[in-house]
């Protein structure tokens, strides 16, 4: 089939519960909905923690949650909804591993942070700016250099453009980033 995603893993489940109770359209919606809506509570926590105030973190997240066009994705077909929603519980998550450094917090945020890039390749900018940050934090602690760092991509693209005007995957070509432990 034909999905507008990257990744679709919100049409995947869609799909199976199409199987368990035949196709409608609330399904999908209700997938998008909910995982949007966790994530808005996500971002009410991380609000909180940085703000330590409750009124404050709720107005600024009704605030965001009030956005036309917020709603209308969250409502909708497109995975634009489901990605914002896995991208605040990363950046909760993150935050945690700020506070209080955890091998968890960090894996969590990055499983979240993940599943936002695949959903929606836009959302990828996300982890890389949470990376950046693992690297600040590493430094400023003096641990960079007995710490080993390793960033990996999945596909290159192909040199030459194809008949769409874009790059295809290309499995021979990846790209990774190390440093090494001093």
């Amino acid at each position: 089939g034909r999905a507008a995603c990257e990744f679709p893993v919100t049409y995947y489940f869609t799909a199976l519960l199409y199987r368990l109770f035949g196709p409608h359209f609330f399904f999908l919606r209700l997938i998008n909905l909910s995982i949007a809506t966790i994530g808005f509570v996500y971002l009410f926590k991380l609000l909180l923690e940085l703000l330590e105030d409750v009124f404050a973190s709720w107005s600024l997240s009704l605030i965001l949650i009030a956005s036309p066009i917020l709603l209308y994705y969250s409502n909708n077909f497109l995975p634009d909804a489901a990605a914002i929603g896995c991208t605040m519980v990363g950046w909760h998550h993150t935050m945690r591993y700020f506070r209080h450094p955890s091998q968890r917090s960090l894996l969590i945020a990055a499983g979240f942070f993940l599943t936002a890039s695949l959903i929606k390749v836009t959302h990828l900018i996300h982890p890389l700016a949470a990376f950046a940050a693992l690297i600040t934090d590493l430094k400023q602690r003096g641990m960079l250099d007995s710490t080993m760092v390793v960033y990996l991509t999945e596909f290159g693209r192909t040199p030459k453009i194809n008949s769409l005007g874009g790059r295809d995957h290309w499995g021979k070509c990846g790209r990774s980033e190390e440093r090494h432990v001093g």
